[in-house]
């Protein structure tokens, strides 16, 4: 009695879901996606091209999405990753593996201005740089202490005179006591 109770539930599950699937003409995609050296993973973002579907991996790398009927076509991206399309041509299992994505920043030179960051070009004023190569073998414990000497405008006072008292960096041309809190 069991083993027929179970097959009739069996089939008409089955049943339901063809039913379902053959109404809506949507269909479940499931895969995994991986990067070039086979690693699984997670956080990807799924998404169907030209509607509003989207899922993301879980912690092994899978996932599962139900493509609408008139989606043709999987997005997969994730941060550092080269964006890939699949097209799913029927499919309902497809395992993709994301290309490294490197961008060459040479011809963009961003600034940190000390409350958002701006390109070289559009800043109106002095920039001072300082190469890594220039601070790199200095035996400093903090940042502001190494860049002390190093940037113009960059001045490095240290309120009190015990050793791990805290260092304040101040830039600018104006006197130290009109500056009331540090910069950084």
């Amino acid at each position: 009695m069991g083993k027929i109770l179970r097959s009739v539930l069996l089939f008409a599950s089955f049943f339901i879901s063809v039913t379902a699937v053959a109404q809506t003409g949507s269909i479940v995609v499931r895969g995994t996606v991986t990067d070039e050296k086979g690693v699984t993973l997670p956080g990807v973002t799924v998404s169907v091209k030209d509607a509003q579907v989207n899922a993301l991996t879980n912690v092994d790398g899978k996932y599962s999405i139900t493509v609408p009927e008139q989606g043709r076509v999987l997005v997969f991206s994730f941060i550092g990753l080269q964006r890939r399309e699949v097209t799913i041509a029927g499919q309902t299992q497809i395992n993709v593996q994301l290309l490294s994505s490197t961008t060459a920043l040479t011809d963009v030179n961003v600034v940190a201005i000390g409350y958002g960051s701006q390109r070289r070009q559009d800043v109106n004023g002095a920039i001072s740089s300082v190469k890594a190569a220039d601070i790199a073998n200095l035996p400093q414990s903090s940042i502001d202490q190494l860049l002390q000497g190093k940037a113009a405008g960059v001045t490095v006072t240290q309120n009190t005179g015990a050793p791990a008292a805290k260092l304040r960096c101040i830039s600018g041309v104006f006197p130290h006591s009109i500056l009331a809190s540090p910069y950084m």
